[in-house]
C-alpha cells in the first residue's frame, strides 16, 4: 500500500537514476537498493524474512480452510440452478475469492510480531529516525496531514475496485443475452479477469504516478516550514539577546 513504511526499501525498478534508502536516507542508483540494503542493513533484511515466514504460516492456517469453503460453495453454486446468469455467477464468486486472500493477508500482517517493529526507519516527510513501531503515531502527531493521505491511499486501493466491479457486472448483463451454451462460463472469466486487470492499473497508476509526487511535495513543504521557522526565530533569538546586554 502506497505510504506504508513497512517492510524493506527493496525496489526491482532498474531505470531510476536514483533512489533513497527509507532505513538510512542514503541515495543509491535504483539498481543497486537492493544490494545496498543487504549489504548495509542485513539486520532489517533476517528480520523481515523471519517476519514474512511467520505472517505466511499465520496466512496459511487461515487461507487454507477458508479456500476449501470457497472452493465448496462456487461448486454448489455452479451445480445447483439459480436465479443469477454465470455472467454474474462466476465474477461474484471470484470477487469474493480476492476479498478472502486480501482479508486474511491483512489479518496475517496486523498480527504477525517480529524484531521489524523495532529497528530503526526514517520518517518518510522529515527523515527523524525511530523504531518502525512508532512511525504511525508519530505521522500522527506531527505530520497529520500525511498521515490522512494514508488513509486516503487505503481507501483508494480498495474502493477503486467498486466502479470496475459496477462497469463490470453492467457489461455482463447486457452480454448474457448474446451468450450461448458453454460459453457463459468463458464470458465470465474473461470479465473477471479484465475487470483485475483494470484494478491493478487503477492501483499503478496511484503508486508510480500520483503518490511519489505527493511524497515530493509534501517533503518539500516540510522543508519551507522548517526555514520558516528558522527566519522567524532568529529576529526573535536576537532581539532577546539584545534585551539581556542592556544596561
Amino acid at each position: 500500500m502506497p505510504g506504508c513504511d513497512r517492510g524493506l526499501a527493496v525496489s526491482a525498478d532498474k531505470t531510476r537514476a536514483n533512489v533513497r534508502c527509507q532505513i538510512c536516507g542514503l541515495t543509491v542508483p535504483g539498481g543497486a537498493l537492493q544490494d545496498h540494503v543487504k549489504s548495509v542493513h542485513p539486520e532489517q533484511v533476517r528480520a523481515q524474512l523471519k517476519r514474512d515466514k511467520d505472517a505466511e504460516k499465520l496466512f496459511l492456517k487461515v487461507m487454507v480452510p477458508g479456500f476449501a469453503a470457497w472452493l465448496v460453495a462456487f461448486a454448489l453454486l455452479v451445480v445447483i440452478p439459480t436465479p443469477l446468469p454465470l455472467t454474474l455467477l462466476v465474477p461474484g464468486m471470484m470477487i469474493g475469492f480476492l476479498i478472502l486472500v486480501l482479508g486474511t493477508y491483512g489479518y496475517a500482517q496486523r498480527l504477525t510480531r517480529s524484531d521489524v517493529e523495532n529497528l530503526q526507519r526514517l520518517c518518510r516527510i522529515c527523515d527523524r529516525p525511530m523504531p518502525q513501531a512508532l512511525i504511525g503515531p508519530h505521522l500522527k502527531r506531527e505530520h497529520p496531514e500525511e498521515a490522512r493521505h494514508l488513509r486516503l491511499s487505503r481507501a483508494y486501493l480498495v474502493f477503486s475496485a467498486a466502479p470496475v466491479i459496477v462497469a463490470e457486472a453492467i457489461l455482463g448483463q447486457v452480454l448474457f443475452p448474446w451468450v450461448s451454451g458453454g460459453h457463459g462460463v468463458a464470458v465470465s472469466l474473461i470479465l473477471t479477469y479484465s475487470g483485475l486487470f483494470l484494478w491493478i492499473g487503477l492501483v499503478m497508476v496511484w503508486m508510480a504516478g500520483i503518490e511519489p509526487r505527493y511524497l515530493a511535495r509534501a517533503r518539500a513543504n516540510w522543508r519551507a516550514l522548517q526555514t520558516l521557522d528558522i527566519h522567524e526565530a532568529t529576529p526573535r533569538a536576537n532581539n532577546e539577546l539584545d534585551r539581556t546586554r542592556l544596561p
